[in-house]
């Protein structure tokens, strides 16, 4: 069943979110205004706000094209809840940190003309999925496993 998501644009040059290929997963979203914090995080503003639909949950992933370039998500992964209101933003910070920081225009080694996105292209990837209420049962032991406990590293590969 096709769900409905309201969004609000709330900047002039906002672009709704559009999927490449008509079975794509994602949607690409675009920037719609780019903030660079004085610790080097590049907060790309996406224009939007959205009512998410109840029992949903919103993501915000990098384009694979970010592996191109030195930056990374710091957290992996942006997660919406339902209830959020507020405008939509995709976060990335680079690799590099200058001998002096990050200030007057730069990130690093980088200028803010050789950020990886521009106002008004393609900068992430928003998701929705349903969400599982789970809870959580307290045991003495679990199943076995072939894994087991091996971790990371633990197929030598």
């Amino acid at each position: 069943m096709e769900q409905l998501v309201k969004l609000s644009l709330i900047r002039d040059n906002a672009k709704l979110p559009k999927k490449a290929h008509s079975n794509d997963s994602g949607f690409d979203a675009t920037a719609s205004e780019i903030e660079v914090m004085p610790d080097g995080l590049i907060r790309y503003k996406l224009g939007f706000k959205a009512e998410i639909p109840e029992g949903y949950e919103g993501i915000i992933a990098a384009r694979s094209s970010l592996t191109k370039y030195p930056f990374v998500v710091p957290n992996g992964f942006g997660l919406v809840d339902e209830p959020y209101r507020g405008e939509w933003e995709f976060r990335i910070r680079p690799l590099y940190v200058g001998p002096n920081g990050f200030g007057d225009g730069s990130v690093g080694k980088y200028s803010l003309d050789n950020l990886p996105y521009n106002i008004g292209e393609r900068c992430c990837q928003i998701f929705f999925r349903k969400r599982e209420d789970i809870t959580f049962q307290v045991v003495n032991e679990l199943s076995e496993t072939a894994r087991g406990e091996g971790g990371f590293g633990s197929t030598k590969k």
